[in-house]
């Protein structure tokens, strides 16, 4: 008797569901949407992430490329929130289509999960489609009360065309590392440079009227006053307002106030003292690779009440609105924008890489699993924002993930001992920790091997 789709469907995510230690793998959930009544073979689920649809078929005797109406009918979908507690978003943006083997129709039940252990050969093909942004007002909830189909743009597919073959391991990859395309990454980091573009500007004005400030900011910086330095300085007090945002409200940090929270007055501007004290609590329990130097920072601009508030009302805010595009990657965004806010990249050799090709390259040197995957070491001596020294940590995790092994277990050992990054620009040294220590932000750290180095005549 050959095996059923929901059999084999079984055997997928029972391998699937330990490839990450944050996911939560669902399978044939009755009514698992608002207002409507598809019920997916799988839904993917993790707080803080959008939910990942994933549809099964088995080939036969050719392949089986049904499914693909069915499929994108979820797009667009709100999972229910009495069914997913705890969710912060609901939205269905990504399918993934999956097709299994015929082998596994046939062969002996009791050897479907060893055999789809080991299988090279699943096809599969990740679909994304985002629905048309709208402004939401102040006092409307996150669950929409309202679920229907969003069929008026094509989705964006991963490959762009035809099917990737791999193992479950290299699905679970693909859901990671695709499931927020790169368009909307790109659409944040503009809206971010802008952001950042606009206060720089504010800043270089006060400097002209108060050098002080300028030179306060050299002194954090180790940076000569100017477009570049001032970009930069926003940057990092940007990127600590996001890292607020996840912090808030955590263990010892109750009283450290959410991003809307401090916002909710509609003021134009934000009060110095409101910010300090949210962030001297966070300095108290730790993260000082984040907060220390944008205190220092904003203690700086500080100089011109007028103009202190008015910046940290524009960053604050900036910082809302990127939370609140749910980016998988958003703690990568600041080093994306730094690679574009660099003035005098000629000068100092400054050549980034992308954020696709460091999944490439990451995958290409750790490709499989492999014994002892944590105590692997990893350098980069010319770190700039840590992009490809997160790109390979985050394969090491995900390595160890795939092993039975849970991240946040060795996520000290790492920061702490395995990995080290140098570059001699300060900025970029100072982004590279963040976005390192930023990957398990409730677990405290002591120091990292992330160094500026000397560059130039001493």
């Amino acid at each position: 008797m050959a095996n059923s789709e929901n059999t084999i469907t079984s055997a997928f995510v029972s391998i699937l569901r330990h490839m990450r230690e944050a996911w939560s793998v669902n399978e044939q959930i009755t009514k698992p949407f608002l207002n409507a009544t598809q019920k997916p073979d799988v839904i993917v689920t993790e707080r803080g992430r959008n939910p990942v649809v994933i549809e099964v078929k088995i080939d036969g005797n050719t392949p089986n490329f049904s499914g693909e109406i069915q499929a994108e009918a979820h797009f667009g979908m709100l999972l229910d929130p009495s069914v997913f507690p705890g969710l912060t978003y609901n939205t269905i943006e990504n399918v993934l289509r999956v097709r299994m083997p015929a082998r596994f129709r046939t062969m002996p039940q009791d050897k479907i999960a060893s055999e789809m252990q080991s299988a090279e050969d699943i096809a599969y093909i990740l679909l994304n489609k985002r629905k048309p942004e709208r402004k939401l007002e102040p006092d409307q909830i996150l669950f929409i009360t309202e679920s229907e189909p969003d069929n008026e743009i094509e989705p964006e597919s991963f490959p762009q065309s035809g099917w990737l073959r791999g193992s479950v391991a290299d699905i679970a990859t693909a859901i990671r590392v695709r499931a927020t395309p790169i368009s909307k990454i790109d659409a944040a980091a503009d809206l971010l440079e802008k952001r950042i573009e606009t206060a720089a500007k504010q800043l270089e004005a006060a400097i002209q009227e108060r050098p002080s400030i300028g030179a306060e900011i050299e002194t954090v910086l180790f940076q000569k006053a100017g477009e570049q330095t001032s970009r930069m300085a926003m940057l990092i007090v940007t990127n600590a307002f996001v890292f607020q945002s996840v912090l808030a409200g955590k263990p010892e940090m109750e009283r450290v106030m959410s991003l809307k929270r401090m916002l909710s007055d509609t003021a134009k501007r934000l009060q110095y003292e409101q910010v300090i004290a949210g962030w001297d609590i966070i300095l108290k329990v730790n993260y000082r690779p984040i907060f220390h130097v944008a205190k220092r920072l904003i203690a700086a601009i500080a100089t011109d009440d007028e103009l202190v508030d008015r910046i940290l009302a524009t960053l604050c805010d900036t910082a809302k609105e990127l939370v609140d595009q749910r980016l998988t990657q958003i703690h990568e965004l600041a080093g994306t924008v730094f690679q574009r806010l660099i003035v005098d990249r000629k000068y100092v050799k400054a050549n980034y890489t992308r954020l696709e090709s460091v999944a490439l390259l990451s995958a290409l040197v750790l490709p499989k699993t492999q014994e002892n995957v944590s105590e692997l070491k990893v350098a980069d001596f010319a770190c700039g924002t840590g992009s490809l020294l997160n790109g390979a940590y985050q394969r090491i995790l995900e390595l160890h993930e795939h092993a039975g092994g849970k991240g946040s277990r060795i996520h000290t050992q790492m920061i702490e001992k395995n990995l080290v990054g140098c570059d001699v620009m300060p900025n970029a040294s100072h982004l590279t920790a963040s976005l390192l220590t930023s990957i398990y932000p409730d677990l405290k750290i002591g120091n990292t091997r992330i160094h500026t180095m000397p560059y130039g005549s001493q």
